[in-house]
């Protein structure tokens, strides 16, 4: 995966972002690698806005390319943080790291799901099956099978 834009925050909140984000990603084990080499590409827009109730909300969208140029997932989400007046001024390495957080799960939880990460978990030789489907017809319990039971504690 590349990161390969980021833009709508301010340029010293982009300069805080960055980092935060790279490291929510490592934790996660999406490996980073240069805009050639890379399966996905990622374009993010971070915001921030006054919400009706009262708070704060920082908001991304992070666009998923995949090597031809095709946007292949939006990920998208917020945080909210009390306070009041110019929204970027809140966004304090607390609110930062959950905003990273939040990015990088998706992230994940997409890059795990993809065609890529399929094939390479079925060709996995770790011996564990996460799930298996057989057509056909129902086998038959056993003849001699028993209901489950609890040994007693001594």
């Amino acid at each position: 995966m590349a990161l390969i834009s980021l833009e709508g925050a301010p340029e010293d909140a982009l300069a805080r972002f960055r980092p935060a984000f790279a490291r929510a990603t490592e934790s996660r084990d999406i490996a980073a690698s240069e805009e050639p080499a890379a399966a996905y590409r990622l374009r993010g827009y971070l915001t921030a806005y006054a919400s009706a109730e009262g708070a704060t909300r920082f908001a991304y969208v992070f666009d998923v390319f995949d090597r031809n140029g095709r946007r292949a997932r939006r990920l998208t989400d917020e945080v909210a943080v009390t306070g009041a007046g110019d929204p970027w001024t809140l966004l304090d390495d607390r609110a930062l790291a959950a905003v990273a957080a939040r990015g990088a799960d998706e992230l994940a939880a997409f890059l795990s799901d993809t065609p890529e990460a399929i094939a390479a978990a079925a060709g996995a030789e770790s011996g564990v099956t996460i799930a298996a489907a057989t057509r056909g017809e129902p086998t038959a319990a056993p003849t001699a099978a028993r209901p489950l039971g609890f040994a007693e504690i001594k």
